[in-house]
């Protein structure tokens, strides 16, 4: 196999390490290391006297690499060969959840490339990666703070895109601008180089620094699941909508000035009341939309429904995990509504219907 590309101050500092040489060379290597490469290095590592120590000795390593080398470690090769037969000698098998935690901790340290959850060191079992962090698009939308957003701020100064604040996790102004420049070096113009990713330019940032997207909605329902029966006691009128409203945006990681109002004073609480005059089993049967066959509601298939009108294929596709296939309920409504404006104008602003400075119009 060939050697990975270390400078000579990487070969000397990793030269005087007290484990094999050939394990790093391995675990160097990428993801598509064969079946014999993978049993060399399963016995490599079956083969030491102190597991403990070559684990420690492995992290160090890593550090090494990626402090010296621009060569990123391919973690998920490493973390899945060594789970080939290695936790069923007697007495070994507490080794496994440390070398996770070790390497990726290490990893972390170094170049913020992600985490391993305690539920799958439990379990003994590799993350679910492919060349680094796995990134979920319906996570990095403008508003949203979590690990995502903070893997997309790492990639973008990575690439030489300056944030001022630095990678906070949060996606804010700061964030959008940095965003929409990365855009613009793609060959994006105009609307396309807006700031609010997309499924080809995050892919791509990702490509480059080494994270993997998924660009599906994870919450997403088939069209067949929805169901159409009503509410049953619940108000109408504002104060119980902005509740509903509150709690759409807590499920979905809005932020709550999509209810009281953004800066230019777009509002979900205005876009509801044009919608449906804050009126939960609100359906309407007559726009373009009142096509198929009659649902239990007594109202065609593809009608628009609910405080924010929307239609059962948006409802589904948009549908928020953790909420109520319902398409009448008030919370999974407004939660689809939510996530339908981020997928499709990235951000409530640009919703005019939302905003109550602007003629009403169809989102």
């Amino acid at each position: 196999m060939p050697e990975p590309p270390w400078s000579d101050l990487a070969t000397r500092r990793l030269a005087g390490r007290a484990w094999p040489r050939q394990a790093f060379r391995l675990i160097a290597q990428p993801p598509d290391l064969d079946a014999t490469g993978r049993g060399e290095l399963s016995r490599l590592l079956q083969v030491q006297a102190a597991p403990t120590a070559f684990i420690d000795a492995l992290g160090e390593a890593a550090v090494d690499l990626l402090r010296l080398e621009s060569t990123r470690l391919r973690r998920p090769v490493f973390l899945d060969v060594t789970a080939i037969n290695y936790g069923n000698s007697p007495g070994q098998k507490h080794v496994l959840p440390r070398l996770h935690a070790t390497l990726v901790g290490r990893m972390v340290e170094v170049r913020g490339t992600g985490t391993v959850s305690d539920e799958q060191l439990r379990q003994d079992r590799p993350p679910n990666l492919e060349g680094g962090m796995m990134v979920a698009l319906s996570n990095v939308r403008f508003g949203k703070r979590n690990d995502d957003v903070k893997v997309t701020q790492m990639g973008l100064i990575e690439v030489g895109i300056s944030i001022p604040a630095g990678a906070t996790g949060f996606f804010g102004e700061q964030t959008r601008s940095a965003y929409a420049e990365w855009q613009r070096k793609l060959g994006f113009t105009g609307s396309a180089a807006d700031g609010f990713p997309g499924c080809s330019s995050l892919a791509k940032l990702g490509a480059r620094t080494g994270f993997a997207v998924d660009c599906r909605h994870p919450g997403a329902i088939t069209k067949g699941a929805v169901r159409f029966s009503k509410n049953s006691g619940v108000a109408t009128g504002k104060p119980t909508a902005r509740q509903f409203a509150e709690q759409a945006c807590d499920r979905t990681g809005a932020p709550r000035s999509w209810v009281t109002g953004v800066d230019n004073g777009a509002n979900l609480l205005t876009l509801m009341l044009r919608e449906s005059t804050f009126t939960p089993n609100a359906v309407n049967p007559d726009d373009s939309n009142a096509t198929g066959p009659v649902q239990v509601d007594g109202a065609r298939l593809n009608c628009s429904r609910g405080y924010a009108q929307v239609i059962p294929s948006t409802f589904a596709a948009n549908h928020q995990a953790g909420t109520s296939d319902r398409i009448y309920d008030p919370v999974a409504n407004v939660a689809a509504a939510i996530n339908y404006i981020w997928r499709r104008y990235g951000d409530i602003s640009r919703v005019q219907q939302a905003n109550p400075h602007r003629d009403p119009a169809p989102y």
